[in-house]
């Protein structure tokens, strides 16, 4: 896995006929990664977002960016932002999908997400 974060600034484009929208990925992904579809853990003006660089019959590898991520930061398809992309495992975190639980409730989560991952408890 590559632990190296990559950090960019990157024009928001417009997916034809629909309210979707992405940025391209500005380098050779295949070759930093060793493969096509990455997941990754990146940010856009600093909001959190667990997806996958991929190629959509596009020229390069590009990163949707979600509605209501767009609306948070303020930003629409033209608008510039800052991004940065680091690597994940596979599986997205758990934590992540529930971050407005108690405390409580993200100890849960982690100990089942370990328990089904059948990986130590550590640093709950």
């Amino acid at each position: 896995m590559n632990n190296k974060v990559y950090e960019f600034e990157a024009v928001i484009k417009k997916v034809p006929d629909m309210d979707g929208a992405y940025i391209e990925i500005p380098f050779d992904v295949k070759a930093e990664f060793g493969k096509g579809r990455v997941p990754v853990i990146a940010t856009f003006d600093g909001e959190v977002y667990e997806g996958s660089l991929v190629r959509m019959k596009t020229p390069c590898h590009i990163i949707g960016i979600r509605k209501d991520i767009r609306a948070k930061i303020g930003k629409q398809p033209g608008d510039t932002i800052k991004v940065t992309i680091r690597e994940r495992n596979s599986e997205k975190s758990s934590l992540w999908k529930c971050q407005n639980a108690d405390e409580s409730s993200r100890i849960k989560i982690k100990i089942i997400s370990a328990v089904s991952l059948q990986k130590p408890l550590m640093n709950i």
